[in-house]
């Protein structure tokens, strides 16, 4: 058995304990000066001054000087240990240590995770476990060895050669693969997660570990960091085409309690963009650059802020793919020359359009056209219905012979026992009588429709109502449809002039707005052609976009389209290195991947000179907020500093005897009273 102090250093605290006896020796030693006529106050002098000679007084000083002695101890922390290590348990120990984004993070010189490296490294080599082994943190977290292991000078020089990731740290499962390789040990086993514990990634965390495993948490980071960051780019629409007028979006956001300023720089479509811009106190803004693009491709798209001192956040990238101009395609039933005309100079002002005539009979389907049906007889409802539910947008506009019947047909509509008769056509000059006047009916946004997006243009009021002008005829259609049907404009009497629904992948949209100068104004007004790019390009089919972004930690992959040799194939970021690449065969093909995980960064895949596909990867917001949370809250377990490791590591697995020693001074404080207590007063001389 042995005896050691955890506070060596404070061994001079030992001269204190002969400060009761200097006290109780020298507290009388300068008796009060008495004027005197009698011996009595003579007798009274020397009987106070030899009190010390009591015996108890002994007692007294007795108790005060081991009380002081106790305490004295308490402070140097002894610590009980066994010296024969062949009679103590086996000691295990794992690791996990943070090597997330956030851990870049630098108070003063050096960044947290060199800190949390120099620490571990520094422990696991003075304690003297019998097994040892380091799980990393990361988005996959993994273990240095398949089981600890007790090779400690290895494990050491491999914390050394790590680098901080910019991932996301997936918390639960390396605290989950930690605890699971201490499961399977006998003995003293200990799970200690060495982090900057940072707010926004361990706040819900609760660190839970089985029982018989003793969990530590070591935090490293002074304080919370001031960071700008870009948190993400997009572009409005989502899925641009050639010609279509499109912002790209790049939201900021100011992790820190003062105002700043910082100028975001954009390079998309060839060209370079600034913007400068004011963020609140913890607050966010968003920059909008515009642009136009002139050819289908997959844009890279890159933004920059002026570099912090937590840079890995301040570059972000994206990729537009950029479609081919969307397809309007006028199938003429009955053929409305005049509705034709409007449609093919729509088509002329709208450079995202490219309009096309088709028959009768050469109506196919495709989903990535807009489908506009001309005079509909009713016939061929399910082939359209079809071909909505498949994604295409199909526009009927209702013709002679057309019945309520065949348009709840093609909108998917049941339940109804609408007419089979055809509709009637109301004109001006028809003897229904319905018209107010000589001018025709007016229409307007729908009250169902006010809030749906394809009309947030025109809510400013800047261009009048979207629908403006006079209609000579329409369709007499019912007000009453069901729920699910979207109602985008009504006439003034409530009869519906232009609905939409929803069909499987697609929409059908069903058209009772007289297109032509001898039907109607509406077409000559100057908001036609702004509505109609809003109401075709909110309904038009975006098909199936593919995603090019790489979550930072995820695999880069590629397969090989037909007629690509493997070993042609190079990666390549953006910074012009090249990474190592595997082939894997697939039931799609051949596929190319990366050996390393995708980290902040434009990737090409290359043949030669020739780029094929791209990939990026961004930065991961939720790393950039670096504020810390206390380690006491999050589940069950001590924290402890680096000083505490390095004690721990020294001392072993002895019994730490200082609330032993605080108990004594307490009950040697308790018997001092009590021997005051019993200790005789002076007698009187009669």
């Amino acid at each position: 058995m042995q005896l050691l102090l955890a506070n060596f250093s404070w061994l001079w605290l030992a001269l204190l304990v002969a400060l009761p006896v200097l006290v109780h020796l020298f507290a009388r030693s300068n008796p009060k000066r008495f004027e005197f006529s009698d011996t009595a106050f003579l007798r009274r002098i020397v009987k106070k001054s030899a009190r010390v000679r009591k015996p108890q007084d002994w007692l007294v000083l007795l108790l005060r000087t081991l009380a002081v002695a106790a305490l004295v101890a308490a402070f140097l922390r002894p610590l009980l240990t066994y010296g024969d290590a062949d009679t103590a348990a086996e000691r295990h120990c794992v690791v996990v240590i943070d090597r997330s984004a956030s851990m870049a993070g630098r108070d003063g010189v050096s960044s947290r995770f060199a800190s949390a490296c120099a620490q571990a490294a520094e422990w696991l080599a003075s304690d003297d476990f019998d097994r040892v082994n380091v799980v990393w943190l990361d988005a996959t977290p993994d273990a240095v060895f398949p089981q600890p292991g007790v090779n400690v000078e290895f494990l050491v020089d491999s914390i050394h050669r790590q680098a901080v990731s910019a991932e996301a740290g997936a918390i639960k499962q390396a605290v989950d693969l930690a605890a699971a390789q201490l499961s399977q040990l006998a003995g003293d086993r200990q799970l200690v997660v060495v982090s900057d514990f940072q707010k926004s990634a361990w706040q819900n965390v609760s660190l839970e570990v089985p029982a018989g495993v003793k969990l530590t948490k070591v935090a490293v980071g002074d304080s919370d960091l001031p960071n700008v960051a870009i948190d993400r780019i997009f572009c409005a629409p989502a899925e641009p085409v050639v010609g279509e007028d499109v912002k790209v979006v790049c939201k900021v956001h100011n992790y820190s309690d003062t105002p700043q300023r910082v100028t975001l720089f954009l390079e998309v479509n060839g060209g370079r963009q600034s913007q400068v811009m004011e963020l609140a106190a913890w607050g966010e803004g968003e920059a909008l650059f515009a642009t136009r693009f002139s050819e289908p491709a997959v844009v890279p798209v890159r933004a920059e802020i002026s570099e912090d001192a937590f840079s890995g956040d301040d570059v972000a990238h994206a990729l537009i793919e950029v479609g081919a101009p969307v397809a309007l395609r006028s199938v003429a039933h009955s053929f409305n020359e005049d509705a034709v005309q409007v449609l093919a100079r729509l088509g002329s002002a709208l450079e995202w359009m490219e309009h096309q005539v088709d028959g009768p009979g050469s109506f196919d389907g495709a989903s990535d056209a807009l489908w506009f049906v001309h005079g509909w007889d009713g016939r061929d409802a399910a082939s359209l219905r079809e071909a909505a539910e498949q994604g295409a947008t199909v526009v009927v506009e209702p013709g002679v012979g057309c019945s309520l019947g065949a348009i709840d047909a093609v909108l998917g509509l049941t339940g109804g026992s609408r007419s089979a008769q055809a509709m009637e056509l109301e004109t001006l000059e028809g003897n229904s009588g319905r018209a107010a006047d000589r001018r025709g009916w007016q229409a307007g946004i729908a009250a169902a429709g006010e809030g749906l997006p394809v009309f947030q243009l025109f809510r400013s009021g800047e261009f009048g109502n979207p629908f403006g002008g006079n209609f000579f005829e329409r369709w007499r259609l019912p007000q009453e449809w069901p729920a699910d049907l979207e109602r985008l404009a009504d006439y003034d009497d409530g009869v519906p002039a232009l609905a939409a629904r929803r069909v499987g992948s697609g929409y059908v949209i069903l058209w009772n707005l007289a297109l032509g100068s001898g039907k109607g104004t509406w077409s000559d007004q100057s908001v036609f052609v702004p509505l109609m790019g809003e109401l075709l390009a909110g309904y038009r089919n975006r098909g199936v976009v593919t995603s090019h972004e790489v979550p930072v930690g995820g695999e880069l992959g590629w397969v090989l389209p037909d007629g690509i040799a493997a070993e042609s194939v190079r990666l390549v970021d953006d910074r012009g290195n090249e990474l190592e690449l595997r082939s894997e065969q697939t039931q799609s093909g051949v596929r190319m991947v990366a050996e390393r995980a995708a980290y902040p960064a434009r990737f090409q895949w290359m043949t030669g000179g020739a780029s094929l596909a791209q990939n990026a990867s961004s930065f991961p917001s939720s790393e950039s907020d670096l504020r810390l949370v206390d380690p006491a809250g999050i589940g069950s377990g001590e924290v402890v500093d680096r000083d505490g490791l390095l004690q721990r590591a020294a001392l072993g697995d002895g019994v730490d005897l200082w609330p032993w020693l605080v108990a004594a001074v307490l009950l040697l404080l308790v018997a001092e009273a009590l021997v005051c207590l019993w200790s005789p007063g002076s007698r009187s001389n009669g």
